[in-house]
């Protein structure tokens, strides 16, 4: 779903912002500069998103033609999602900062939702509103809901049981994504894939970036699932 077409040509052209979106096995890097969108994107286990984001910023960068000091601005996906991508991209974002970048964090959810928002906006599908849920695992579901004609939230982001969910999505489309190992969600036929992209992270960030700056903080929603083992 996420074209980039859908911001170049909207988007101010003399924004300089890297963006960064690790929170799901999907993880990608973008740098909009001079109007174009520079992407990578890497797919893997997401523990070895350590190992992928900084080469994948170095190459970025030398693809868009800009040193890392020309970078105005770092949009951040602080989550909800994997807890160990989450804070990866804030920690890479917070040593950015250090060097004088200004950062913002944004809701994995509310950057689906700009995707969403702007295919209804140009396919002029008549939806009145929408979900966006990842799933959290045990059989729990982070989820948000959104007015379809302005991506306006409605709904924050909240931890629901799968039960839960389907009751809110039912009037209306759901977008996300499942756990690899959940075989068993019963509204699995109806919920069309998405994940958070970069580009539709600094679409956003550029819309918030005078109200949403400085301190980043995880998304969490739930706290982190620990197991102490026993000497």
């Amino acid at each position: 779903m996420c074209d980039r077409r859908n911001w170049e040509g909207v988007l101010d052209r003399t924004v300089d912002i890297l963006g960064l979106t690790t929170s799901s096995a999907h993880g990608s890097v973008s740098v909009f500069r001079g109007g174009r969108f520079f992407t990578q994107a890497f797919e893997s286990s997401l523990l070895n998103h350590s190992s992928q984001l900084i080469p994948s910023i170095q190459k970025i960068l030398k693809e868009a033609g800009i040193f890392l000091s020309q970078v105005k601005s770092v949009a951040v996906d602080v989550g909800p999602g994997s807890f160990t991508g989450i804070r990866m991209a804030i920690a890479t974002a917070e040593a950015l900062a250090l060097t004088g970048i200004k950062s913002i964090g944004l809701s994995s959810l509310d950057i689906m939702a700009e995707d969403v928002t702007r295919y209804f906006l140009k396919s002029g599908k008549d939806e009145k509103e929408f979900i966006i849920a990842i799933d959290a695992g045990r059989q729990e579901f982070y989820m948000a809901r959104y007015i379809a004609s302005s991506g306006k939230k409605v709904f924050p982001d909240a931890l629901v049981s799968e039960r839960d969910l389907i009751k809110h999505s039912s009037p209306c489309p759901l977008y996300g994504h499942l756990q690899r190992k959940n075989k068993s969600f019963s509204a699995r036929d109806r919920m069309q894939v998405l994940y958070p992209s970069s580009e539709s992270l600094i679409a956003l960030a550029v819309k918030r970036m005078n109200e949403k700056t400085g301190l980043l903080m995880p998304n969490y929603i739930r706290a982190p699932h620990v197991i102490l083992k026993r000497k």
